[in-house]
């Protein structure tokens, strides 16, 4: 599948955190974040979603934008889902207090044929 990341400080700290998308080849996917040290470095991943092969919401996106989508001063991460069967679907995850983001939801979609 594909790996997508985006930048954004998601702990709250002044920093740039890293959020990750990653596919694995079988279907799976898991969201990672990466948080920003002060020496330039970043901590371990936390993986505060993922997901089995073959539900909704992959890795396989052509952007991963993160921005305060919902006003409330985090980011949150957007990311798309296009079908075979013509339809296009947009989820969010929303940053939380805890500085990861909680499970997406859905937030977006055009039925087979309108996008």
């Amino acid at each position: 599948m594909g790996t997508k990341w985006a930048p954004g400080d998601f702990d709250g700290n002044g920093r740039d955190d890293l959020a990750v998308m990653y596919g694995y080849d079988d279907g799976r996917a898991d969201f990672r974040i990466f948080h920003a040290r002060t020496d330039g470095g970043f901590d371990a991943f936390v993986t505060p979603w993922s997901r089995s092969a073959g539900n909704r919401v992959t890795a396989n996106t052509g952007n991963l934008p993160a921005g305060d989508v919902n006003g409330d001063g985090r980011p949150d991460v957007t990311t798309s889902d296009h079908y075979a069967t013509g339809e296009t679907r947009v989820f969010t995850f929303q940053g939380n207090t805890a500085g990861t983001v909680d499970s997406p939801i859905p937030s977006w979609h055009a039925r087979p044929g309108t996008w």
